[in-house]
């Protein structure tokens, strides 16, 4: 009985002695931009701006998209990681963040002047495939590293917080393709580049909780 007491109070004593691992938000989020800002700097700077660059920043359209694009990757990246703590996403201004996904096609679609003729041209080009997997390739990196800080805390709205890092990632894969990719029309961008963000966050949606889980 004595030595069950003993094991019982040395037990007590351990379970006091350990400090819980804190989870700082501040600085995961710090990291987060950090991260993001090295990751997009050494890929262009690896793969170089795209040849038209220059000409494309004078267009209202692309620099709009573009803007969006940094808005998407930093806001819902900062965003995932803030929800690897317990907290409510309607006192979350995380909310509108997959609106701006809307928003960022409806700018490819209206300002880009993409017609339904060259939508169904670019759809039925399955060479220009290659957007997409650059899109996704770009997104990986991004992808792995938030949902390995987000598994650091105790993330309670997985599927929420799932959605906003693979649409943070994704929005990381698309701004890298246009920015040194060479897409030759708005309606190219629109199907084979701006697409994969709308399926990849809807894959954090669905299977957030098993991703974080793996």
């Amino acid at each position: 009985m004595n030595e069950e007491n003993e094991f019982i109070k040395s037990l007590v004593e351990d379970a006091a002695d350990t400090q819980p691992t804190v989870f700082d938000i501040a600085s995961r989020s710090r990291l987060v931009i950090l991260f993001l800002t090295v990751y997009l700097g050494l890929v262009i700077a690896v793969m170089g701006l795209r040849s038209d660059w220059y000409y494309q920043v004078t267009l209202l359209s692309y620099s709009i998209e573009m803007a969006l694009s940094v808005i998407l990757i930093f806001f819902a990246g900062i965003a995932s990681v803030r929800f690897s703590v317990p907290r409510a996403i309607g006192r979350s201004p995380a909310v509108v963040l997959p609106f701006l996904v809307v928003v960022l096609g409806m700018v490819i679609w209206q300002l880009g002047g993409v017609s339904l003729n060259a939508l169904i041209v670019s759809v039925t080009t399955p060479s220009l495939s290659y957007i997409s997997f650059g899109v996704i390739a770009g997104a990986i990196p991004t992808a792995s590293f938030l949902m390995w800080q987000m598994s650091q805390g105790s993330p309670t709205q997985l599927k929420f917080a799932g959605s906003l890092a693979l649409l943070s990632a994704s929005a990381c894969g698309h701004f890298l393709m246009r920015i040194v990719g060479q897409a030759q029309s708005f309606a190219d961008v629109l199907v084979w580049c701006y697409s994969p963000v709308i399926i990849l966050t809807m894959v954090g949606l669905m299977f957030g909780q098993k991703l974080l889980k793996w």
